[in-house]
């Protein structure tokens, strides 16, 4: 749905990799150290003045990852490639570039992997904040039991996902705070050079 609306409003901001064809005439090698390869080539193509269309008659095939441990190989290493190509390719280049592109970029992957991390580090400080002093009146109270109910449901969610029960607007909470926990793992592997630019393979749980 997100990559149909992007492309309804300008271009699909980044190709998945396993469904993803471009010109020949398009492309260029890319840097050997590319942690996100299919994002810098998508860039490579809005950058020469094309787009990229959404073919939702494609079809793919793959397995989930075999467990958590798993899938957090595959977010950590997307994570780190974001931070890279954050590095190379600046808001300004480009909105320089492509101001349509850009706008996407910015509201679709900018802020989630800017802001977001910063804001869940802000509400576990707000959490422990309502825990350890004492509060009072009722915007309070309420901000407390929303608190509560979401750290309560991600608790949910990964004891049901450890005992392979799949109930999907449970895990939801656990799985948000999975995936930025992967985002900020991949900031440091980025930041301190321990990400290999080497894709190290994901153990997959088999098809039915």
């Amino acid at each position: 749905f997100l990559k149909q609306s992007d492309a309804s409003s300008h271009s699909v901001i980044g190709g998945a990799g396993e469904l993803f064809a471009i010109r020949t005439l398009l492309f260029e090698s890319l840097p050997q150290d590319c942690l996100l390869d299919d994002l810098e080539i998508s860039w490579q193509v809005i950058r020469k003045g094309y787009r990229i269309a959404y073919a939702p008659s494609a079809l793919a095939t793959e397995s989930a990852s075999a467990n958590l441990h798993e899938e957090s190989k595959r977010k950590i290493r997307m994570a780190a490639g974001a931070y890279q190509f954050l590095d190379r390719h600046s808001l300004k280049d480009l909105f320089f570039v492509s101001p349509s592109y850009a706008m996407q970029f910015m509201f679709r992957k900018w802020f989630r992997w800017v802001l977001a991390p910063i804001f869940l580090f802000l509400l576990l400080l707000g959490t422990i904040g309502l825990i350890f002093f004492e509060t009072s009146g009722t915007l309070l109270t309420y901000f407390a039991w929303i608190l509560g109910g979401f750290w309560s449901s991600v608790l949910i969610g990964w004891g049901l996902q450890q005992a392979g029960i799949r109930i999907s607007w449970l895990e939801a909470p656990f799985y948000f705070l999975f995936m930025h926990y992967c985002q900020i793992r991949g900031w440091f592997r980025y930041r301190f050079g321990k990400q290999p630019s080497a894709w190290e393979k994901s153990e997959r749980a088999s098809l039915p």
